[in-house]
């Protein structure tokens, strides 16, 4: 971990293997570091000291936090997801109800519920307490890879993977949270590399197309 304005190292730490997920909380106070096959690790940012691995051992494939920072998620590769309290990594609820890994997982602005999707091609509504499905989606035509809520709580971007070759672009999607009705749709020139919410209310995403990189502002 990098100072952005300096180029200071801040934190360096050796992995047992490759990083399968990494998230700052919302307030930049905490990073989770996720190992292949391993614990997820919480560290301060701050200090640089590691302040505790969560009790189950699976491998994370992503992690979100609340935006009050309160809790954070992972998607583990057990088909699980699980939530914690950020401060101990007490566990705070469980489920169980994906029958393929879920790839994704983000909180609703509120942080009563969390979002989750992934191979099961499915967007599930879990309440943070008790790890029950409040509702979902429909089956969807692919694979969720992505899942983000927009910074005013009120727009879901979801994006997909081809099934049947993750070398070919899919597409982009924004919903409704309250509603989960389709607000747009959008086919990118060519797989995404990154993609993320901007301050200004926008969904924007990379990619890459042999040497040239293109940023776009999904409608």
């Amino acid at each position: 971990m990098w100072d952005s304005t300096t180029g200071k190292v801040r934190l360096q730490t050796q992995l047992t293997h490759y990083p399968s997920s990494i998230m700052f909380s919302r307030d930049n106070t905490r990073l989770a570091i996720s190992a292949a096959g391993g614990p997820t690790a919480i560290f301060d940012v701050a200090t640089a000291h590691k302040l505790y691995d969560v009790a189950t051992t699976f491998g994370t494939a992503a992690t979100a936090f609340s935006r009050d920072g309160r809790y954070f998620a992972d998607a583990d590769t057990d088909t699980a997801v699980r939530i914690y309290e950020t401060n101990n990594g007490k566990l705070v609820s469980e489920n169980h109800d994906f029958k393929l890994e879920p790839f994704t997982v983000d909180f609703t602005k509120d942080g009563k519920q969390l979002i989750a999707a992934g191979a099961d091609r499915v967007i599930a509504y879990i309440d943070t307490a008790t790890g029950k499905v409040d509702r979902k989606s429909t089956v969807q035509s692919e694979p969720i890879v992505y899942l983000e809520v927009s910074p005013d709580g009120e727009s879901l971007a979801v994006a997909f993977v081809k099934a049947d070759n993750v070398t070919q672009p899919a597409p982009i999607a924004v919903w409704n949270v309250a509603s989960a009705e389709q607000k747009s749709d959008w086919m990118p020139p060519s797989v995404i590399t990154g993609a993320s919410w901007g301050s200004d209310g926008h969904f924007v995403v990379t990619t890459v197309d042999g040497k040239r990189m293109g940023v776009w502002q999904v409608p």
